[in-house]
């Protein structure tokens, strides 16, 4: 009984959350976004946004595969360092400097922009010569098919 008291007492001062997200394949990930880009990461910064730490990044547009063309953009990230706090988001990004990155973005409130779907809308490019390479994970490459290789406009 002490165990499970003390096994109670240990998490009642817990802050327990959980990430939860619907899959998305491939397809979707191009119909939902308002914003696919090919960018490099020019700087962050953490921000607090209703008591949680957010990251805010700076990009430098390389490329607008879908929505208007535009040289820069500021995405904002579930969860960053501030200070000696630490916010962990599951299935968050964390976008290093100067890598080329492919994203899926979608446009909340206010024009924030959001990667969607977190990991899922985040793809690393690699330059090679004049072909670029995409660095993708099990699970990204499960949400393709012979039904994803559409153009898009």
């Amino acid at each position: 009984m002490k165990r499970i008291l003390l096994f109670l007492w240990f998490f009642s001062f817990q802050d327990l959350s959980c990430t939860t997200l619907r899959y998305l394949s491939f397809s979707e990930l191009v119909e939902k976004s308002d914003l696919i880009i090919r960018a490099s990461v020019q700087d962050s910064q953490p921000i607090l946004r209703k008591s949680h730490i957010w990251t805010q990044y700076r990009l430098r547009v390389l490329e607008a595969i879908k929505g208007p063309e535009r040289q820069q953009i500021f995405i904002l990230q579930p969860g960053g360092v501030s200070g000696r706090y630490q916010t962990t988001v599951a299935g968050s990004v964390k976008l290093s400097m100067n890598n080329e990155i492919c994203l899926f973005l979608w446009e909340g409130k206010g024009g924030i922009y959001q990667i969607l779907g977190l990991e899922q809308g985040h793809f690393q490019l690699i330059p090679v010569g004049q072909n670029i390479f995409v660095s993708m994970t099990p699970q990204q490459l499960s949400g393709l098919s012979s039904t994803s290789s559409k153009s898009i406009q």
